[in-house]
């Protein structure tokens, strides 16, 4: 594991975790979560540590807390939770099998039409996302290189919940994620593509681009997967789904 992930708070490490089982519905709106006793229990952690963890959880605007009576799920705000929540987790929570293979991942100079401030230097990630074996999406994303230094091959598994790049960050570099933008565009696949995702060039695929934030109001993630169909059913279930 890299190094950035041994300096993860626990009270981060805590909050991603309980994070994680809200957008997969393991607690679903007016649910009482766990008491602050019982999770310093299974998670070995302080008192301090847990209420950091449900304080940031109030801040996201996933529970609300009552003194005397405990934390309550409120209703996820797909708005809110734009491009925030792992597909790989959702996909594997409906029983599906979800699989990564990563085609490229580069250094590049900041194109001029991203997001990004300044000459910031990128790293340049293009996966072939497939759903039982089906390819489902071609995902280019760009990241400040300065955020996952050092990031290689053998960060991105082909299995399991370690090929979400959502899990990438957050586990491995410690990057924390607060905010998501996404919009959806209907285009024709061009052929190069096409011939990646096993369709005709020309048919009609959902252009989905998104641009996700930190809790500095930092520009982290852009990215732009195309879905082809029937596999855009899927991302339709659950809003705000980031590859």
């Amino acid at each position: 594991m890299h190094k950035a992930a041994q300096r993860t708070p626990l009270h981060q490490k805590l909050y991603l975790d309980l994070r994680g089982k809200l957008q997969v519905g393991q607690f679903k709106p007016g649910d009482l979560i766990p008491a602050e006793s019982e999770l310093m229990h299974n998670y070995k952690v302080s008192r301090i540590t847990v209420r950091a963890a449900l304080d940031h959880l109030v801040q996201d605007g996933l529970i609300d807390r009552y003194p005397g009576r405990g934390s309550y799920v409120k209703a996820l705000e797909p708005q809110a939770r734009n491009c925030l929540t792992s597909f790989t987790t959702q996909m594997l929570s409906q029983g599906h099998i979800p699989t990564t293979q990563l085609l490229k991942l580069r250094a590049v100079k900041t194109p001029k039409h991203l997001p990004f401030e300044g000459n910031t230097e990128l790293v340049f990630i293009e996966r072939l996302r497939s759903v039982d074996g089906q390819p489902a999406a071609l995902v280019r994303s760009y990241l400040p290189k300065n955020l996952v230094p050092h990031i290689n091959k053998h960060h991105f598994k082909e299995k399991g919940q370690e090929q979400s790049l959502l899990y990438i960050l957050e586990h491995h570099f410690g990057v924390l994620l607060d905010k998501g933008e996404e919009t959806l565009t209907p285009i024709c696949i061009n052929a190069d593509d096409a011939q990646l995702l096993g369709i005709q060039q020309g048919s009609a695929v959902v252009l989905k681009a998104c641009v996700v934030r930190n809790i500095k109001h930092q520009t982290v993630i852009y990215e732009e997967a195309l879905w082809c169909t029937p596999q855009t059913q899927l991302v339709q279930r659950k809003p705000g789904l980031l590859p």
